[in-house]
């Protein structure tokens, strides 16, 4: 996976953060203890170790054997527990928010019909018009009005792109097309089909690259989700699904970061 919208581990599990405790295998309702003067936004004590062994490459066959992380505010203390043990845990007049967007197939890979050149992409939204903006990585400079050609999953010709402008942020503005469409100028296309069923048609899962090096298979479609996982939109899997919290300075849950341990 190319582009994340927040910061991943490296390839070899190694995640660039310092200062934190090297991970290790947690058993059933550890306690861990972390300094009080820890911020999320002391981003340089994020980094630490991470043994390749230790990141799922799939989901646990029972998503309520997941583990759940309950940070106990009051004493300063994690307790780890399964997502089964969530009832015991909540009380009345607690909060529990569920991030229910479903994962698209945004990860966008084909050549620039110029050159050949090995293009990859990452689908980021569609305007009211159709057009794509995205995030792009390729050998060489992209130029406005250039062509790229999306090949599906199974490495076959499948969509157009022809690229408008590139955007302040470095992302750029495109317009799918049928690949008959190609060479016609702006305008004389045909409207554009849904941005979903194209991307169906032509994306892949944006895995990390902790996850078989982004390499996606057909189950990943159902498989990196959420369990009530409904809307369409999300490029990534969210880190922390459901996420509790008591009105009291009591307790938070977090679902933990590798669901088959």
């Amino acid at each position: 996976m190319l582009f994340q919208p927040m910061r991943r581990g490296r390839r070899d599990g190694r995640v660039n953060q310092k200062n934190v405790e090297q991970a290790r295998p947690l058993n059933d309702s550890t306690d861990v203890q972390h300094p009080a003067s820890l911020t999320v936004t002391d981003l340089d004590r994020y980094d630490y170790e991470l043994p390749r062994e230790l990141i799922a490459q799939e989901p646990i066959p029972t998503r309520i054997d997941a583990r759940l992380m309950v940070v106990r505010r009051a004493e300063g203390a994690v307790v780890h527990h399964h997502v089964r043990d969530l009832p015991s845990l909540l009380e009345p007049g607690d909060c529990l928010v569920l991030n229910d967007t479903r994962v698209i197939p945004a990860r966008l890979d084909g050549y620039r019909a110029r050159t050949g050149g090995h293009f990859e992409g990452l689908f980021l939204e569609a305007d009211p018009h159709g057009l794509w903006r995205m995030m792009t990585r390729t050998r060489g400079k992209l130029s406005g009005g250039e062509t790229i050609t999306l090949l599906d999953a199974d490495g076959r010709e499948a969509l157009a792109l022809l690229l408008h402008a590139q955007q302040p942020d470095g992302t750029w503005v495109a317009e799918p097309r049928e690949l008959d469409e190609r060479e016609n100028v702006a305008g004389d296309r045909s409207p554009a089909a849904d941005t979903l069923a194209l991307l169906e048609r032509v994306g892949r899962v944006p895995l990390p690259p902790y996850i078989r090096d982004g390499r996606m298979v057909d189950a990943d479609r159902e498989q990196y989700q959420t369990v009530y996982a409904r809307r369409p939109g999300a490029i990534a899997a969210p880190t922390a699904g459901p996420i509790g919290r008591s009105r009291k300075p009591r307790n938070s849950v977090v679902p933990s970061g590798n669901p088959s341990r």
